[in-house]
C-alpha cells in the first residue's frame, strides 16, 4: 500500500538529510514536516516540491521496498532502468564500462520511484558501515559532465584503481578529497584525472 509520509521519512533517513534542513528547503516548519510523515497521501503541490528536492517520487508501494531488497536480481523483469553491478563483475565493469556488448550482459531491474538510468553497485568493505554495509546495494545515478560534487553527499567513484563509495568533502587544485562514514578511515585524496566516472547515491537497499 502506498504511504507518502512513510516514504518521505525513509528517504530523508537514507539520504541523511535532517528534518530541520529539509523543512527549511520545503518552506514549512519542522513540526508541519513531522505531521506529513503520518499522511498516507500528501497534497500534489508538496509532492511536486519534494520530488524536485529529493529527485524521487513518493508514489510507490512501501511494502515493495523490502520485498525488492530481499529478492535476487534474476527475479526482476528484464529491460529495467537499473543495471545491477555485483562484486564479481567489478573488474569487467571497470575495463568495459563503455563497451555496449559488456554492458548488455549485465542484469537490469526496476524499483518503485526510481526513474532514469541508475546502477545498483553491490557494496564491499566496512568504510561506509551503517550507511552502506557489505551486501547492500548502492542505487546510484551517473554524474553528468559538468555536474559539481555536492559536499556531504555519497558517491560511487569509478577510478583507475577500482570502485569506491565515499562522501565528498572538497576539491583542492587538481585533487578531490572524500571521507568515509566510519571516521577511523580518515580522508581519501584522489586526483581528479583518475576518476573515470562518478555516480550519485540516491538510495541504499539494505541486505536482509
Amino acid at each position: 500500500m502506498i504511504h507518502h509520509g512513510e516514504n518521505l521519512k525513509r528517504l530523508l533517513r537514507e539520504k541523511e538529510i535532517t528534518q530541520k534542513d529539509f523543512a527549511k528547503k520545503l518552506g514549512i516548519s519542522r513540526v508541519y514536516l513531522i505531521s506529513l510523515f503520518d499522511k498516507r497521501k500528501i497534497k500534489n503541490d508538496y509532492r511536486a516540491k519534494i520530488k524536485h528536492l529529493l529527485k524521487t517520487d513518493l508514489d510507490y508501494e512501501t511494502k515493495n521496498y523490502g520485498e525488492l531488497a530481499a529478492s535476487q536480481p534474476d527475479e526482476y523483469p528484464s529491460g529495467g532502468n537499473i543495471v545491477f553491478v555485483p562484486l564479481y563483475v567489478f573488474g569487467g565493469f571497470l575495463t568495459g564500462y563503455a563497451d555496449q556488448i559488456f554492458m548488455s550482459k549485465l542484469k537490469r531491474f526496476f524499483l518503485p520511484g526510481i526513474t532514469g538510468e541508475h546502477y545498483a553497485f553491490e557494496v564491499d568493505g566496512m568504510s561506509m558501515h551503517d550507511f552502506a554495509s557489505p551486501g547492500d546495494w548502492a542505487i546510484s545515478s551517473p554524474q553528468e559532465a559538468g555536474d559539481k560534487f555536492v559536499r556531504g553527499r555519497a558517491y560511487v567513484l569509478q577510478t583507475i584503481d577500482g570502485l569506491l563509495i565515499k562522501y565528498f568533502d572538497s576539491i583542492v587544485g587538481s585533487e578531490a578529497f572524500f571521507y568515509s562514514h566510519n571516521k577511523e578511515y580518515g580522508k581519501t585524496k584522489i586526483p581528479l584525472k583518475s576518476i573515470k566516472k562518478a555516480y550519485f547515491v540516491t538510495r541504499v537497499l539494505k541486505k536482509v
